[in-house]
């Protein structure tokens, strides 16, 4: 009754007598074995650990990377000289705001691009610093796993 009810606890229950049913409080008395979990090797957990980095550096790059583009898009646009010889308003470069206006919409936009850029690099940092390493700390003294 209690394995239907809740699977996880009754597979992490200690051993204890059971019935043919696996309900421990009804029938007769036979022992249940524990499932355990083998440990993970140090290849699968610096391979998850690699991934996970990899990721993180991938989105950081794409972040600080579109920040970058349009910080330089909005620059170039504010900066760049113009090349306009006819300074005719109805029919020649007109009065000159366009690129103005680009460049205050472009600038806002590249900060607000920046955001991701530093949230993801502080994730990448943190990760960094939780990176496996083969000599750890263990009872009794130092552990070395490769």
């Amino acid at each position: 009754m209690l394995g239907a009810l809740l699977p996880e606890v009754a597979a992490a229950a200690p051993l204890g007598p059971a019935n043919e049913l696996g309900d421990p409080m009804a029938g007769p008395a036979t022992m249940m074995p524990t499932p355990t979990l083998a440990p993970a090797s140090t290849d699968e957990i610096y391979q998850k650990w690699s991934a996970k980095r990899r990721k993180l550096q991938i989105q950081t790059g794409v972040s600080a990377g579109l920040a970058v583009a349009l910080l330089g898009t909005g620059l170039l646009a504010l900066f760049a000289p113009s090349v306009c010889r006819d300074p005719d308003p109805d029919f020649g470069c007109g009065e000159g705001y366009g690129r103005f206006f680009t460049a205050m919409t472009v600038l806002p936009a590249s900060v607000v691009a920046t955001i991701p850029a530093i949230v993801f690099g502080v994730r990448l940092h943190r990760h960094q610093k939780q990176r496996p390493v083969a000599l750890q700390a263990g009872p009794g003294g130092f552990v070395l796993r490769f």
